[in-house]
């Protein structure tokens, strides 16, 4: 879920900087760029923590499979009550809409 920009040992008194995956943001608590602290630890650094999007709402006449917030990266899938189809895919509405990283 997150990488050290810099590969194979870090000396003492040297920082790494810390991104994250696709899909993932930095921690409010923590450094981005922790040292290399004697004895091997580290100063605390950020974390990566998961994106999510509000829980996609059910249309009229429909469901939808995700329960609660939707995770980035995850697409929810609408479903229709029986004798209803959808409305608005000719349109370019989707069945099975995306969360992305900015909710």
């Amino acid at each position: 879920q997150h990488r050290i920009s810099t590969p194979g040992s870090v000396p003492q008194g040297e920082s790494v900087i810390i991104t994250c995956d696709e899909h993932y943001r930095l921690s409010s608590l923590g450094r981005r760029g922790p040292e290399c602290l004697s004895f091997g630890r580290w100063d605390e650094g950020k974390t990566c923590v998961p994106l999510f999007c509000a829980a996609y709402d059910a249309p009229a006449h429909g469901r939808v499979d995700v329960d609660g917030p939707v995770r980035a990266g995850t697409r929810v899938t609408i479903a229709c009550d029986k004798y209803y189809e959808p409305f608005g895919v000719a349109e370019g509405a989707r069945e099975s809409p995306l969360c992305r990283d900015d909710g």
